[in-house]
Order: structure tokens, then C-alpha cells, then sequence
């Protein structure tokens, strides 16, 4: 809630922000998303003390572009975020303490994330800029997906935070209806973030992050030898992997080079990816049809047909996002 009885939200993780008076009535752009920028969206809203500015997380494809950025609230027409505080894989949020020393006021200091690592620096909220170097405060905390704080503050100087937790390694294993485990891949075992099934069952497609990057990327595993293959590509990130009916190629997420797309990539050596459609940052592959003819993919908010055929023009499917569909 703003001072003035506005609310300001975001409708969906990949939109701008928004307000609205309480009371109900037209939504107004605050922020808007910049695409040529890397754009992802823009979210977790904080209201400065005195009303006039909000700081909020901006989500890009570009390292350099992701950040804490402060916008006024005044009532200025939509436009991109033009200040940009500091960069962070976080939200922010304010911390005031009291001063040490013979000055007996308060200090203001931002608080975010970035690489895993908890950091508070001096920030003047009048001038709404960043003060000397900022402060280390834990070195391991756990990152939320979409920019969210691991943390809370207060204007009274209490912190509060989560540590990482170590991530638990998921073991691929075959079990039977009653949920009794059969077979158990104990060697292929990885964090991974989701698993998909070739059609014979002979293979699985896993996604999990790049150890030294962060990146998602794919990896194939052959369940019947018992070993992995990472998946070929140069693209920045790959992710859900879906198998074609005869499980002889992968349609899969791509982002690179400030652009998201999805391919379809034969599991013959050599063969490369072939771009199917561009779409925004909030693409990703659902499911392949059974016949082959066409794929079901998710944009933004709604999940749309793509034929295989002709000239492969998406065509609205639902106009809601589906959730794990199959044929």
C-alpha cells in the first residue's frame, strides 16, 4: 500500500508494476518493461520512507541490467527504470540502525543478495544513492526463485535471514504402483530440477544447473547402461526437455544472446538445433503430440499450439497456463 491509498502490484512475473487505487478501478502503469534490455520483469515493490520513491527488483537475461532500481511515485507516465541502485539477485529492502559514535541519529543501509552472499550498504534515501563499499553480512544465505528476499528488515534495526541449505541430490529410480523402488540409478544421481521420459523408457532428459555459471543446461541419461551425457549446444541456458513421440529428438527452452527461443535438436551426433520459434522470456516447451504434429508451449500466462507443419504459426490453445500437460 502507498501513502495515498494506491496499491501497487505486478499482475505476473513477466509485467511491469502497477497501481491502483484501493477502492477498485483502472490498474496504471508505474514501470514498464524494457525488452531490448533483457527485461524479464519487475516485481517486490518497497515503499521509501516518506512515500515519494519505491525501490523494486528488475529481472533481465543481461547480468548487468538485473538490479535494485528506485522509480517516483509522483504519477509520471510508465517508462523504463532509469536509476539503478545496486546490482543484485535479489529484492531490497531498507535497514535502519542507530548511529555509532558521538552522532546519536540513525543510518540507512540497503540489504540484498547477490551470489549467494547476504551485503547491506549506506544508502541516502533523500538522494536515493549508494554510499561507499558495501558490507558483507553472511556468506551463504538461500536464494528465492524470482528475486525473492531470503530476508526481512525493519526500520527499528532488527535483520532477519534464511542460510543456504545444502541441495539433496535426486536419484533417479524405477518403482512399481505400490511405490516400492525396482531399480535405482545411484550413480546417475545429480540436483537435478526436473526429469523427463523418453517414450520407451530407455532414457531421461534431466535439467539442472551449471556448477561454475548457474546456467540450466541438459543432460542425457541412458537408463539402461547407466550413464549420463551432457546435451550438446552453445546456447546460454537450456531447459524442459520434452521427447519427440519416437524419441529421436528433443524440443527444449533456449535463452542467448538476450533472446529466448525453442528448438528441436536430433539426438544423432552432429546434428544441430534447429530455431523453431522466438517468443519473450517467459516461453518454455509443455508437451509434444503424441503424432508428432505439433507442440504445446507456455507464454506467459496462457499455452498455445504450435503445428509442426506449414507454417508453424502458434495458435492459442487455452487461455491459461497448463500445468504439466501430456498426450
Amino acid at each position: 500500500f502507498l501513502p495515498d491509498g494506491r496499491i501497487v502490484f505486478t499482475p505476473t512475473a513477466t509485467d511491469g508494476l502497477y497501481t491502483v487505487d484501493a477502492n477498485g478501478g483502472t490498474p496504471a502503469p508505474l514501470t514498464k518493461l524494457d525488452p531490448a534490455a533483457g527485461d524479464r520483469g519487475h516485481g517486490y515493490p518497497y515503499v521509501l520512507p516518506g512515500g515519494k520513491h519505491l525501490l523494486y527488483h528488475v529481472q533481465s537475461q543481461k547480468q548487468e541490467r538485473t538490479g535494485v532500481y528506485a522509480v517516483a511515485l509522483d504519477g509520471a507516465a510508465a517508462a523504463p527504470p532509469a536509476k539503478r541502485m545496486v546490482g543484485s539477485s535479489s529484492a531490497a529492502e531498507l535497514l535502519r540502525v542507530k548511529s555509532r559514535g558521538f552522532w546519536r541519529g540513525t543510518e540507512d543501509y540497503l540489504v540484498f543478495v547477490r551470489n549467494n552472499r547476504l551485503w547491506a550498504q549506506r544508502f541516502d534515501v533523500a538522494q536515493l544513492t549508494v554510499e561507499g563499499d558495501p558490507i558483507l553480512i553472511s556468506l551463504d544465505v538461500a536464494e528465492r526463485s524470482h528475486a525473492g528476499a531470503p530476508f526481512s528488515t525493519s526500520l527499528n534495526g532488527t535483520l532477519y535471514y534464511f542460510t543456504q541449505t545444502a541441495s539433496s541430490p535426486v536419484r533417479p529410480a524405477w518403482v512399481d504402483r505400490s511405490g516400492r523402488i525396482v531399480e535405482s540409478f545411484d550413480n546417475l544421481a545429480a540436483e537435478y530440477t526436473g526429469l523427463w521420459l523418453s517414450p520407451d523408457g530407455t532414457m531421461a532428459a534431466g535439467e539442472r544447473k551449471n556448477k561454475n555459471d548457474q546456467r540450466l543446461e541438459i543432460v542425457l541419461l541412458d537408463l539402461v547402461r547407466g550413464t549420463s551425457t551432457p546435451f550438446p549446444g552453445r546456447q546460454i541456458s537450456q531447459s524442459v526437455p520434452v521427447f519427440s513421440p519416437d524419441g529421436k529428438s528433443l524440443a527444449f527452452t533456449a535463452e542467448g544472446d538476450g533472446k529466448t527461443a525453442i528448438f528441436i535438436q536430433s539426438l544423432e551426433r552432429g546434428a544441430k538445433p534447429e530455431r523453431i520459434i522466438d517468443g519473450s522470456s517467459s516461453i518454455r516447451t509443455q508437451a509434444w503430440a503424441s503424432d508428432g504434429s505439433g507442440l504445446i508451449f507456455r507464454d506467459g500466462e496462457v499455452s498455445k499450439w504450435l503445428p509442426l507443419t506449414g507454417d508453424r504459426r502458434p495458435q492459442p490453445f487455452v487461455q491459461e497456463r497448463l500445468m504439466g500437460p501430456s498426450f
